[in-house]
């Protein structure tokens, strides 16, 4: 009776490979048909609209899209389970790509709103997923095997990180992006079978609720959102300030596509070496090492005018580091979601968390943007302006010491 009620208190510790590796296949298989596209997304928009404006309005719209994300995501999850909110997440990107892939029928200017409608249903989708992904691998790793497990679950993400923008950047040159939409879709469409074929492992509740969570004891969150928050910014306005700026005269969807697979490869090679460090409990500093590097990479990278092989050298540098970054990042938050009593709850406040950093620091962006348009009509100085304060924002990360690192007996008593 009382190993009974043991492995179902600890359920997580007693699941099956079977159960992990759904979430590898699921996952994966959504990450390549997002990143078939979404390295050309904002490209796709501005050379469709010739509107440099709408590219920081599409990215505000994104990024509060995906706050409300984070709150859908927390009630859907709370009543139905993490694996219905992967499924949800599917369902909803999918009209994103529609509405992509429609553009040209609607004209310029019904084009631009159809471009923000598609911006939105991308920031829901990808909120509900990244939750609902969390929470699910959170529950389904294994305390003594989580660095293995995060190795696994980052090398067959690179993998199709790195296949996926090559190939979508040659079916982009050669057969258009509005058919790239239409393929990404029907993938998406394909990835919600595997979720089908496991059960929820996470319990159902009837209300969520934060009475009881210990906030003292993760103060540190707020740097760990602020620091995480301004990372994605920098990489989301990256994606398209290196196309378009700095290697003119290359065609822009395949430059894009090969810096995307050129960081994905680097962060491959440097996963298979992450995963056992982090095993051996040297997570903290993978974590401040990464958070230096990543900061600093990502900063130089915006004063290189037009040399290639300079940037595919900082681009390699930077996936390096921002893959060691995450790896410990996520051991980190991981653990401690498992102590606070309350995943779901913990794991939501460092989603939100970060949707609100972004929020506020794209809205500077935008009020930037238009305040030099009349010496900056282009957007590039005020791109840069962004990309260097959201790339030192990275460094605070080097303070955070997670409590799960601080206690090593702790991470084998989740």
């Amino acid at each position: 009776m009382l190993n009974s009620f043991d492995k179902f208190k600890h359920y997580w510790r007693f699941i099956s490979f079977d159960e992990i590796s759904i979430l590898y296949i699921s996952k994966n298989m959504r990450v390549f048909a997002t990143k078939l596209t979404s390295t050309f997304s904002l490209i796709y928009i501005y050379k469709f609209t010739h509107s440099i404006w709408i590219i920081p309005i599409c990215i505000l719209i994104y990024y509060i899209a995906k706050f409300t994300g984070s709150m859908i995501a927390l009630f859907y999850i709370s009543k139905n389970g993490p694996k219905h909110g992967m499924l949800l997440a599917n369902i909803l990107f999918i009209p994103a790509l529609v509405l992509m892939a429609s553009m040209g029928i609607f004209g310029k200017e019904m084009g631009l709103i159809v471009a923000l409608i598609s911006a939105v249903f991308k920031g829901i989708s990808v909120s509900v997923e990244n939750l609902s992904y969390n929470v699910d691998f959170s529950k389904a790793k294994t305390a003594k095997k989580v660095g293995k497990q995060l190795g696994i679950a980052y090398i067959l993400e690179h993998i199709s990180s790195s296949i996926a923008p090559a190939i979508g950047g040659f079916l982009a040159i050669f057969f258009g992006v509005e058919k790239l939409f239409v393929v990404s879709s029907v993938i998406l469409v394909l990835t919600t079978i595997p979720l089908l074929t496991t059960k929820e492992q996470v319990k159902p509740v009837r209300k969520m609720s934060f009475r009881g969570f210990p906030w003292r004891n993760y103060k540190h969150l707020l740097v760990i959102c602020y620091s995480c928050g301004m990372a994605w910014n920098s990489l989301y306005i990256w994606s398209f300030f290196a196309p378009v700026f700095l290697l003119k005269g290359v065609n822009a969807y395949g430059s894009a596509g090969i810096l995307s697979s050129i960081s994905s490869i680097a962060a491959l090679v440097a996963a298979f070496i992450y995963g056992k460090m982090i095993d051996k409990d040297k997570e903290r500093g993978l974590l401040k090492n990464g958070a230096v590097f990543m900061g600093l990479a990502f900063s130089l990278r915006i004063f290189i005018s037009s040399n290639p092989l300079l940037l595919g050298v900082l681009e390699i540098i930077a996936a390096m580091a921002m893959s060691g970054f995450n790896m410990a990042n996520f051991k980190g938050l991981y653990g401690e979601a498992d102590e606070s009593g309350m995943r779901t709850q913990y794991l939501f406040l460092y989603e939100i968390g970060m949707n609100t950093v972004s929020i506020i620091a794209i809205s500077l962006f935008v009020i930037l943007f238009f305040a030099l348009q009349g010496m900056d009509p282009s957007g590039e100085l005020s791109m840069r302006a962004m990309l260097l304060i959201s790339s030192l924002s990275i460094l605070p990360m080097v303070f955070v010491n997670y409590r799960i690192y601080r206690n090593k007996k702790r991470q084998f008593e989740e």
